[in-house]
């Protein structure tokens, strides 16, 4: 008697471990590997920056609002000037130099040019001339001016006893660049 099939036959259930069970793991298996490489490759170069806002009400005089304004910094220097100055000559003249801004300013000797052709050097020097404070081609002076106070510096030129002859009965022009930078 031939067998026979029943009118309703139900799919059969496919086992966890199957070949297509075994592509569909390694897939989500490698998915993860490659998401959590992506991710501990990008730790080194990841950076957070993290801020807070806040706003502040300033009140003056039953004001609900106030100006602020920002503040300056500036520096005028008196001019020295010399005169006869042949070989083997040192002179000196101060020079004051004002802080007309509102900040401290720190003062620092950033170049000194001219003079060169005639062998003549400069030099800068913190305080009255002949008070002894080294003198400096570039860089701090070691004096901090007050907004609205002044500083006395010195300036220092010295032509060498072995200063060209064609130098004579000429004037020559020197630049100290004084930079003030709050502190």
């Amino acid at each position: 008697m031939p067998r026979r099939r029943p009118a309703h036959r139900a799919a059969t259930p496919r086992a966890w471990w199957g070949p297509r069970a075994l592509r569909a793991g390694a897939s989500a298996l490698g998915a993860l590997v490659l998401a959590t490489a992506l991710a501990l490759a990008g730790v080194g170069a990841s950076y957070a920056f993290l801020t807070d806002r806040q706003t502040i009400q300033v009140r003056a005089g039953g004001q609900t609002s106030a100006t602020i304004t920002a503040g300056t910094a500036a520096i005028s220097v008196s001019t020295a000037s010399f005169s006869n100055l042949y070989p083997g000559a040192t002179q000196s003249s101060a020079v004051t130099v004002s802080n007309t801004g509102v900040v401290p300013l720190a003062l620092s000797v950033t170049s000194i040019t001219g003079g060169t052709a005639a062998g003549i050097t400069t030099t800068v020097a913190r305080g009255t001339c002949g008070s002894g404070t080294p003198a400096i081609t570039t860089g701090s002076l070691g004096v901090t001016v007050a907004a609205g106070s002044t500083a006395t510096l010195c300036v220092v030129v010295a032509m060498p006893t072995t200063a060209p002859t064609t130098g004579r009965g000429t004037g020559t022009a020197i630049s100290v660049l004084l930079d003030g930078v709050q502190p």
